[in-house]
């Protein structure tokens, strides 16, 4: 559901001020809003690498670029969603071009509605691919290493597991003159209350 995640901040690349006007004026109801705006692509990258935004539009060409570029780049690279305005004309080209790279493209000029569709169309691939991200993340701290799936994969010297070894070993040679002991907790799941203990059966089939 959208609903679990955060306000939809919107990125808004043109080199037209009436675009990014026309953007701020019909973004859809509810928890939509431009976070940043940019003139040109050089602009649209710094401010990029500062913030983190569901989407963003780009107003395609731009003063310095065609925008194409930034758009697959920003698609590829980002968990953004990206939606490229063009020319009805080139609207077909633009779609064969950008749509491979996740891509949304919407010919101007476009009513409102088509707008808003668009909108919530991208809203709901960013939601799916954070969700995936922080999916993603919480399998990556469980799978220390890889041949807990795999046992006849090489070892790795960067494993997390392989890491924890080495720190093990660097305490007991450290303590080792003293005969010190160390105490290894594995924290692998949230502790859970005690199940209570099932009722003996009445009878033996």
């Amino acid at each position: 559901m959208l609903s679990r995640f955060r306000t939809k901040e919107v990125f808004v690349i043109s080199s037209n001020e009436k675009f990014i006007g026309y953007i701020r004026e019909n973004l859809p109801d509810g928890d939509y809003r431009i976070a940043a705006c940019a003139a040109g692509g050089t602009e649209a990258r710094q401010k990029m690498m500062n913030g983190q935004f569901a989407i963003t539009v780009i107003n395609l060409p731009l003063s310095d670029e065609s925008g194409t570029e930034l758009a697959s780049d920003f698609a590829e690279n980002t968990a953004n969603s990206v939606i490229a305005v063009v020319r009805a004309e080139q609207e077909d080209e633009m779609r064969r071009f950008l749509e491979p790279f996740g891509v949304f493209v919407l010919g101007k000029p476009f009513p409102h509605s088509v707008f808003h569709q668009i909108m919530y169309d991208a809203a709901a691939a960013h939601a799916r691919l954070t969700a995936v991200s922080m999916e993603n993340q919480r399998l990556q701290t469980k799978l220390l290493d890889q041949r807990v799936i795999n046992p006849m994969l090489p070892d790795e010297e960067g494993t997390k597991v392989n890491q924890c070894v080495s720190n093990i070993l660097q305490f007991w040679r450290e303590g080792e003159s003293e005969k010190l002991t160390q105490l290894l907790f594995c924290d692998i799941s949230t502790p859970q209350a005690r199940k209570p203990a099932k009722k003996a059966a009445k009878s033996i089939a």
